[in-house]
C-alpha cells in the first residue's frame, strides 16, 4: 500500500512539475510576442500560461499587453486584480505603478496620483514611480484649473445670457409703451 501512494506521489509531482514547465514555456512564447509587438498574440499567451492557477507574472505582462495595444480600461482591470494577488511588496507596487499608467492613459490624474502613492508606500525607493507621480500631479493641476475655467465661463456665459434677457424685457417694454404713447396720440 506505501509503495502506491509513493508512486501516487511522484505521477502527482511530475504533473505539477510538468504544467509549471509549460507555463513557464507558454510565458516565454508570450514574452516574444510582446517584444516583436504582437501585442494581441501575447496576450493570448499569457492567458494560456495562467491557465486555471494564480499566476501574477503572466497576468501582469498580459496587463502590460492590453496596455500596449491600447485597451486602457481592460488593462486598468487586469493591474487592479493584481494589486490584491501580489505576494511581495515589490509586486503590488508594479502593479500600482502600471494601474497609475493605465489611468493616466484614460487623462484620471486622481486615480493615477492615487496608484502611484500605493505604488511608492510599497516600494519608496521606486524613481520611475516617483517621477511618474509628479507629473500626475501636474497634470491633476492643470486639469482642475481648466475645469475651473470652464465654470467661470459658464458662470460668464449665464449671466451674459442673464442681462441679454433683461435687456430684451427692458427693449419689449419700450415698445409697448411706444406703441400705447402712439395710440393714445392717435386718439
Amino acid at each position: 500500500m506505501k509503495v502506491y501512494a509513493v508512486i501516487g506521489m511522484i505521477v502527482f509531482t511530475n504533473c505539477l512539475l510538468g504544467q509549471s514547465k509549460s507555463q513557464k514555456i507558454t510565458l516565454q512564447e508570450g514574452n516574444d510576442a510582446y517584444s516583436k509587438g504582437d501585442y494581441s498574440s501575447a496576450t493570448e499567451k499569457y492567458t494560456a500560461a495562467k491557465e486555471n492557477d494564480a499566476y501574477f507574472k503572466a497576468d501582469f505582462n498580459s496587463g502590460n499587453s492590453l496596455y500596449k495595444q491600447k485597451l486602457f480600461e481592460e488593462a486598468t482591470n487586469q493591474f487592479n486584480a493584481l494589486v490584491n494577488t501580489a505576494e511581495s511588496n515589490i509586486d503590488r507596487a508594479k502593479a500600482y505603478h502600471n494601474l497609475g499608467n493605465s489611468f493616466m492613459s484614460q487623462k484620471k490624474y486622481e486615480n493615477a496620483v492615487s496608484a502611484y502613492k500605493n505604488a511608492l508606500k510599497n516600494n519608496p525607493t521606486d524613481s520611475d514611480t516617483r517621477y511618474n507621480l509628479s507629473y500626475a500631479l501636474e497634470m491633476l493641476k492643470q486639469q482642475e484649473q481648466q475645469n475651473q475655467d470652464q465654470d467661470q465661463d459658464k458662470e460668464d456665459q449665464q449671466d451674459k445670457d442673464q442681462q441679454n434677457k433683461e435687456q430684451q424685457n427692458k427693449d419689449q417694454q419700450n415698445k409697448e409703451q411706444q406703441n400705447k404713447d402712439q395710440q393714445n396720440k392717435d386718439q
